[in-house]
């Protein structure tokens, strides 16, 4: 006798409404409105991993019933499939090991942008956010983002970003407001302090869902938007229970704490309809971080014996002082640098391998050595010319980051893009957020 599973192929039936269908997959999964909700936004979903010839057509009619389309796959059918195509779940997989699969086509990021053109962006950033006291940061964040989107491409098509900088403004106000009643009423009356601080804390989740639903919705991949849905109670459990645990227990939970942040990020995020997976493992990233602050103490202790060795025997002289001490700091700054670009590219590949997108990995090339050693010339570039080297700094890392970064999938990319243009969402037109600050993670 045949067996078969029966999968959601992301369409609705004819004459069903989204929400009486999210309905139904409540009542008849048992699920809350939430996972439902996640479901509706992932074709592919197995919904009965193996039903035999008798009961098939029984569980057709109910999920027909329920407004979902379906498709019925014969799982003889499946076995006797090649490898390649029998992997199509790379939620299960990491992306380095689907690269090796015969049939899984690899897509490269590259980054167009020059320093050049984008010191012109800067210069015009810094000095116009000057002369206003800060009002024209938001144009600066929209101009800034829009280059390097623009700039950045995919398959031979670029990114874009559609952010509007008055509602980034906006944003701002309200979180400047804040910060000033802060300091003002700690300053002559701590108890409203203690008030304002709390006043923050419950309205903190609304604020963290609205930007990153803002922030997601003016980014787009070939016309179409990513999008961000989660619920503040979701957004509470992540930006305000666990940073506290981590106080509590003196920050032993404080890198879990942060991969929980990013998992609510990036699962509550989708390209379209295409949901985002996240699955790290938390062992390595606190692996990481105690080889990370081993390196640092190391390297601190070793500048530290060196000065106190070499500390000349005469400082009367004020210009031998300064001169000893500006000397003394370059190798704390060079330890400081290698330490930053250990950490982010090594935290940058876990993060990487752990995420997929849909039936997408993505398989970080980068070499960190290479890496490390562009860090930190970039980084004392920038020093030794009082920050006027940063946009040919920030333009060849991003040149170095995208050209690191594989997209591997096991269909053609298009049919991702086809996929999401058949489904669009009418959200996608409108900016459900009112900020759009530099929040987000």
């Amino acid at each position: 006798m045949s067996n078969y599973k029966i999968t959601f192929t992301g369409e609705i039936l004819q004459g069903f409404e989204k929400e009486s269908v999210k309905q139904n997959l409540v009542k008849l999964f048992g699920l809350n409105e939430n996972q439902a909700e996640r479901l509706l936004m992932k074709p592919g979903t197995i919904l009965k991993k193996q039903v035999d010839e008798q009961n098939r057509a029984k569980y057709e009619a109910l999920l027909a019933e329920a407004g979902i389309k379906t498709e019925t796959i014969s799982l003889s059918e499946t076995l006797s499939k090649p490898k390649a195509d029998n992997d199509l779940k790379v939620d299960e997989q990491r992306s380095g090991s689907l690269s090796g699969h015969a049939g899984v086509k690899t897509y490269s990021f590259s980054f167009t942008g020059n320093g050049k053109e984008y010191f012109g962006i800067w210069i015009r950033n810094v000095l116009l956010t000057m002369i206003t006291l800060g009002i024209y940061s938001a144009w600066s964040k929209v101009r800034k983002k829009r280059y390097f989107l623009r700039h950045t491409t995919l398959g031979g098509f670029t990114f874009d970003y559609h952010g509007d900088p008055k509602t980034i403004l906006k944003g701002r106000v309200v979180l400047a407001t804040f910060v000033i009643l802060y300091l003002l009423s700690n300053h002559f009356y701590q108890p409203i302090a203690l008030a304002v601080l709390v006043a923050f804390a419950a309205f903190l989740p609304w604020l963290v869902v609205r930007t990153f639903v803002y922030n997601a919705q003016s980014t787009s991949y070939r016309h179409i938007r990513f999008r961000f849905n989660a619920t503040y109670k979701e957004a509470a459990i992540v930006y305000l229970f666990w940073p506290l645990l981590a106080i509590l227990t003196l920050g032993v939970l404080a890198p879990y704490a942060f991969l929980k942040q990013q998992r609510f990020v990036l699962e509550h995020s989708s390209f379209g309809s295409s949901l985002f997976r996240f699955n790290p493992k938390a062992h390595e990233f606190y692996w990481l971080i105690l080889k990370t602050l081993l390196v640092l103490l190391a390297g601190m202790g070793i500048t530290m014996v060196f000065s106190i060795i070499f500390t000349p025997s005469d400082l009367q002289s004020k210009l031998i002082f300064v001169l000893f001490y500006i000397a003394r700091l370059i190798p704390f700054v060079i330890v400081l640098l290698v330490v930053i670009a250990y950490f982010s590219v090594s935290y940058s590949i876990l993060l990487f391998d752990a995420t997929k997108l849909s039936y997408v990995g993505f398989k970080p090339t980068v070499d960190i050595r290479t890496y490390m050693k562009l860090f930190l010339i970039n980084g004392l570039a920038v020093l030794f010319t009082f920050g006027f080297c940063y946009p040919w700094a920030v333009v060849r890392l991003s040149k170095y980051r995208a050209q690191s970064i594989k997209l591997c999938a096991v269909k053609e990319l298009r049919d991702l893009i086809e996929s999401n243009l058949k489904k669009p969402n009418s959200q996608l037109n409108h900016s459900n957020g009112f900020f759009g600050s530099d929040f987000s993670v």
